[in-house]
């Protein structure tokens, strides 16, 4: 077990109190919660209030993230972010954090078993490149509450699939009008309900179908694996992604 944190939990939603209750089971101490919209709550970021913090935990909006991020990094604060929908500024934010010497993990999805689908997928897509007949789409379903579409998950599949489906050089999104080129790979969405996140990979051809499926029954996984994140992300500098803190685990 990890030595004990003291955490900062950026966003008080369903989310952060899902990591609440995760971080806590693993022997880590709760210092400040700060959401506008919770009641109890403190409202805004404060260097004088994340004094004694370790690690922050910033899952909010995607309107507010990246200040976010900056105001954090400035403060000399470790920060682990799941927020997605920012996805056009990632290159921006990873130059100021390393600019600033700063300490950042960001990730679409921190669920140990998302990290074992896409090393599937991909093995997967090696696979597919000897047979020109399997072409291959990407679908995601969450909950209706989502701001996003396609999900950050589904963006980090999809580069997967380009990186290693040779074919497959362009991502689609949204209805098509006519025929989809060949190369270019359609990922769609839907939004219904509570659900907390299914993605669904197609290999078809005209003799078959393969689907490969990773289904979320709740949040559970994704605080898992943040607070993992956290864990590991005290005492570095850079900017990282989980695929850090899995390769370390798997090269235990």
């Amino acid at each position: 077990m990890a030595r004990s944190l003291s955490l900062a939990l950026i966003g008080y939603g369903k989310m952060g109190k899902m990591l609440e209750k995760t971080a806590e089971s693993r022997g880590h101490k709760i210092k400040i919660r700060i959401d506008p919209r919770e009641p109890g709550s403190v409202q805004n970021i404060d260097v004088g209030i994340l004094t004694d913090v370790d690690v922050c935990l910033e899952f909010t909006e995607p309107s507010s993230v990246i200040d976010n991020i900056h105001r954090l990094v400035d403060m000399g604060k470790p920060v682990v972010t799941g927020t997605t929908g920012w996805y056009q500024h990632l290159d921006e934010v990873k130059a100021f954090v390393l600019d600033k010497n700063g300490a950042v993990l960001y990730a679409s999805n921190f669920s140990p078993g998302i990290h074992i689908f896409q090393r599937i997928i991909a093995e997967a897509m090696r696979l597919v490149n000897y047979y020109e007949q399997y072409d291959v789409s990407l679908h995601e379903t969450h909950h209706r509450h989502k701001k996003d579409a396609p999900s950050g998950t589904a963006y980090t599949i999809a580069e997967i699939i380009l990186d290693k489906m040779e074919r497959k050089t362009s991502i689609f999104e949204g209805k098509p009008e006519g025929v989809i080129p060949e190369s270019t790979l359609q990922v769609s969405s839907s939004r219904c309900g509570e659900i907390p996140g299914i993605h669904t990979v197609t290999i078809d051809s005209s003799a078959d179908t393969i689907t490969l499926t990773h289904i979320a029954r709740n949040r559970e996984g994704f605080a898992l694996g943040a607070v993992m994140a956290a864990e590991w992300l005290y005492s570095k500098r850079g900017f990282f992604t989980m695929e850090d803190v899995f390769h370390d685990i798997e090269s235990l």
